[in-house]
């Protein structure tokens, strides 16, 4: 399979151009219009440029007036100045929409609660290498310098895409027609963490031209970044667990010492203190060609291209705790009345480790369309349009044990437990164990068609109709490389690991007494200075560790085993999968104006089939397995708009919605175990023990039934107050269970099936509070250059699901009960600066990986960030920016908060730029 993007794709587009005669690059930033007879005009009317704080949310404000749907919008308030310099963060600053952070910068979001939403790219579909469903780093790395602005749709429309079930995130980039003439801009940065003094830097650009009499225009974009970042974390492996608390205890403990401690009990298997740094580059090229030969054509072509390439290198220490209590001192642990496990002393391993990772992403995006406009007012908007995305990642990962160690730890009343380690800064007597040298391709496409036709009535209530279809053919494949173990010739205990995936010495046939006594590690030995890790968490740990680093064996990188294990790379074909879904839909909305009431209402009617390709092991032996599903979908909406003064604004909605499964949903790794029949025991059945785990091709979405309802006071252009209200009712959430039932192919015989399945369903409701305002007519004249924008969002969730530690329900995982986010500016000509605070309470996250006993909690943390600007000269300007000036760290507990399951620390960035625009 090619790393490389399909060359194809880049054809079918530069076909289209030389068709067309023209690109667009869709750095577009479309407008509202609410009059259709003049769509055309407004279409040829040069954009009103919005430069500034002010300006921007007065633009803000009116996009949100004039939707046609609940749609709130973040305009940039300069070339390449978003709110924020991360797009899950300046999304944030919208109401109802709160964000999930990793590393100290914003890596995901949710809609009221939801995090199955749509991400688009001027109206087209934005996918990762992980496929449909997964918007894994997409938040991340998308170059937010291009980006002319952003809308969170919270109510689909019939004409909308389907497939979110929370809302709908739309990216737009301006259009070089927009403005006319030549015109662009440039921003140099320089970027610095306080945390480990990492530095880094940025530079975008983007210039615009128009020509041919201002009816064609080209634009070019660029975006580069070189940043290291640096986190230190608290972590145990699978979090909280649950299990037995004794397994073979020593023969001296009687009853009355076995008996002592609660059975199950909660435990935390391991304690980690890790350092992570990373170098993070990204790349961005867009390009915008439009062309409008006459005011009843506009034809466009886009792309984006964009790269992210990290490399990492973490190393930890890890003392094993242990699942029971066998290996502790007697009487020394430390149950607490949630019968969990929070200090002891014992004798066991204590592990050095180093992983050493690479990952480079890229997407490509784009496409072509037409929009004709007939003297009638009716349009035709016809699209090709494509996506493209790619993910390699390599892993590398050697662990150093040092056996039978006496050690301690506490947790109470501590931000991270406490821990007594010895030394390990000495090689002599650790033992190489657990490996890791492995490669996982990701890829991703989406080819998507779309037609829609739009009819102005001159009579009637019903004042315009909308029509159209869209067809998407999306497919994901993943591959996992690596090398698999030795024959029973090869291991000195005769064991055979040959089909197995080597992920340690033993299964590569290497045993070790101690690792200095080893060639291939001579020169690889690194120390990592422990002294300043979790400044925040005043823990004690020893000031140095000794690790292997992968870097420095052989050449790195993936295949630096060769050096002392030279065995062929293969593909574990176990562990691929390609997955192909087709989505046929079509949908007619009518636009409606009756009496004080105007809106419009309508059906989307939606296929989906879903094929699924790889390879199942049925007893040890891999085997081609295929399975394919589809399910079918209608979906109404309707929205009503009254005003009800010239400055009151009611708005009322109601639709359905869905939620596809994601491609890994069905690319997970099936097994296939038959047992077979004991001629010996002729009364049992020994079959009735065959067990299976498989994907499940026939899940179906999860689906939704929303209303909404928001009044809204514009009280002034750049001010507004507005209280929404919204209730959904969720249905089919995919949950892991396990059935007995048939496979094909195994005739009548039964299984005990383990794989995913639509389950129950719950409901969420909850209120947002929006006010923005800018100051006048105040006491001192340097208050009229000052504004605000607040808003809280309140969810109330409730699901089926319960946490099966505390039996309290959980609700549904990423949502806080309270938001809050306020924005406070100053803004004359010379001088503009402000204050972004943000702050969601804990919410629920997941269950815990291993035995899904604890639920994990996150429990929410403020943040508070702060930007100055000053214009120099003429077209010249500076900025200073700090993110997180109140330090948090991120934190996870279990049930309650005293037990601690991660606890993670960034510091704060500062940066300081210089940007020139003409």
């Amino acid at each position: 399979m090619t790393q490389q993007f399909e060359k194809s794709k880049l054809a079918k587009l530069v076909t289209a151009v030389l068709l067309t005669g023209s690109i667009h690059f869709a750095y577009g930033q479309d407008q509202s219009s609410t009059d259709k007879d003049t769509k055309a005009k407004k279409d040829d009317t040069e954009v009103i440029e919005v430069v500034g704080i002010r300006a921007s949310l007065a633009e803000n404000l009116s996009r949100k007036r004039l939707s046609d749907t609940f749609t709130d919008a973040i305009v940039a308030e300069d070339i390449g100045k978003l709110p924020d310099e991360n797009l899950a963060e300046t999304l944030q600053r919208v109401a109802g929409v709160q964000i999930e952070r990793e590393d100290g910068e914003g890596a995901s979001i949710t809609i009221r609660g939801i995090r199955e939403n749509r991400l688009e790219v001027n109206g087209r579909t934005l996918i990762s290498a992980y496929g449909r469903g997964s918007n894994a780093g997409l938040m991340n790395y998308f170059p937010s310098e291009i980006v002319g602005s952003v809308e969170v749709q919270k109510v689909l429309t019939a004409d909308m895409t389907d497939g979110a079930l929370g809302g709908t995130v739309n990216i737009t980039t301006r259009k070089p027609l927009n403005k006319k003439g030549l015109w662009g801009g440039a921003t140099v940065k320089g970027m610095l963490n306080d945390l480990n003094d990492d530095s880094g830097y940025k530079f975008n650009g983007l210039i615009s031209n128009t020509f041919n009499d201002d009816t064609m225009g080209a634009m070019i974009g660029v975006v580069y970044e070189d940043r290291p970042i640096t986190e230190d974390r608290f972590y145990s492996n699978g979090d909280w667990r649950s299990g037995k608390p004794f397994d073979k205890p020593p023969a001296d403990w009687d009853e009355s010492v076995t008996n002592s401690v609660p059975n199950p009990y909660y435990f935390m298997y391991d304690l980690r203190y890790q350092r992570k740094q990373e170098e993070r580059k990204k790349t961005a090229v867009n390009a915008a060609f439009q062309w409008r030969p006459s005011d009843m054509l506009d034809i466009n072509a886009d792309i984006l291209y964009a790269e992210y390439d990290y490399d990492r290198s973490r190393g930890w220490i890890q003392a094993v705790t242990d699942t029971d209590l066998d290996r502790y001192v007697k009487d020394s642990w430390v149950i607490t009345e949630h019968d969990a496990r929070v200090a002891g002393s014992l004798t066991n391993s204590v592990l050095s480790n180093h992983e050493g990772y690479q990952q480079p992403q890229d997407f490509l995006t784009g496409g072509v369309n037409a929009k004709w406009y007939a003297d009638s007012g009716m349009t035709v908007f016809v699209e090709y349009a494509f996506t493209e995305s790619n993910d390699v990642g390599d892993q590398q990962f050697v662990q150093l044990n040092k056996t039978n160690v006496d050690f301690s730890y506490d947790l109470r009343g501590v931000t991270v437990p406490q821990v007594n380690l010895p030394d390990l800064s000495d090689p002599n007597g650790l033992v190489a164990g657990t490996l890791y040298d492995n490669r996982t391709i990701r890829e991703a496409t989406e080819d998507s068609f779309r037609l829609d036709i739009e009819i102005p009535l001159n009579d009637g209530i019903i004042t315009n109709i909308k029509t159209g279809l869209r067809y998407s053919d999306v497919s994901a494949t993943r591959e996992t490389w690596g090398k698999r173990g030795v024959g029973p010739e090869g291991d000195p205990s005769g064991r055979d690991f040959s089909g197995a995936e080597v992920t340690s010495f033993t299964r590569a046939g290497i045993v070790t007494s101690s690792v200095v006594n080893t060639d291939w590690a001579q020169n690889a030995f690194k120390y990592l200075d422990m002294s300043d890790i979790l400044p925040g968490a005043d823990v004690d740990l020893p000031n140095k560790i000794v690790v292997i680093d992968t870097h420095l064996i052989g050449n790195g990188g993936f295949g630096y085993s060769d050096v002392f294990y030279d065995a062929p790379v293969v593909s574990f074909d176990e562990k691929g999968a390609i997955v192909d879904d087709t989505i046929a839909s079509a949908y007619v909305r009518f636009d409606f104006e009756a009496g004080e009431w105007k809106g419009n209402f309508g059906a989307r009617y939606a296929k989906t089939t879903t094929d699924v390709n790889k390879y199942a092991l049925v007893d040890g032996v891999l085997q081609p397995y295929h399975d394919k599903g589809s399910y079918s979908d209608f979906l109404p909406s309707i929205v009503a708009v009254r005003n009800l003064t010239d400055d009151l604004l009611l708005r009322l909605g109601a639709s359905k919605t869905i939620s596809r499964p994601s491609t890994n949903n069905y690319a997970q790794a099936d097994r296939i175990v038959l047992v077979a029949d004991d001629p010996a025991t002729p009364n049992t059945d020994e079959t009735e023990n065959s067990w299976a785990s498989l994907a499940n091709a026939d899940l179906q979405p999860q689906r939704g039934t929303q209303y909404d309802a928001s009044l809204e006071w514009y009280f002034d252009k750049q001010s507004a107050l507005a209280l929404a209200v919204f209730y959904k009712e969720l249905d089919n959430q995919i949950i892991q269970d396990s059935m007995e039932d048939t496979i094909e192919g195994y005739g009548d015989q039964i299984f005990r099936i383990t794989t995913q399945l639509n389950g129950g369903g719950g409901e969420l409701k909850g209120f947002e509070i929006a006010y923005q305002q800018h100051f006048s007519n105040m006491p001192y004249a340097f208050m009229d250059k000052m504004g605000m924008s607040i808003n809280y969002t309140y969810l109330d969730n409730s699901t089926d699901e319960i946490d099966p530690r505390t039996n309290k329900s959980i609700g549904i995982d990423g949502v806080s009960t309270n938001s809050v986010n306020i924005q406070l500016y100053y803004e004359d000509e010379k001088l503009s600066t402000k204050l972004l605070y943000n702050w969601r309470d804990d919410y629920y996250d997941r269950l815990d990986p291993i035995t899904t006993s604890t639920a994990i909690h996150n429990k929410g943390q403020p943040s508070l960030d702060a930007v100055v600007r000053y214009k120099i000269a003429k077209g010249f300007s500076a900025e200073l920016r700090a993110v997180n000036l109140l330090d948090s760290a991120k934190e996870e507990y279990a049930g309650w908060e005293q037990y601690v399951a991660t606890y993670a620390e960034t510091g704060t960035r500062y940066t300081l730029g210089v940007s020139y625009r003409f």
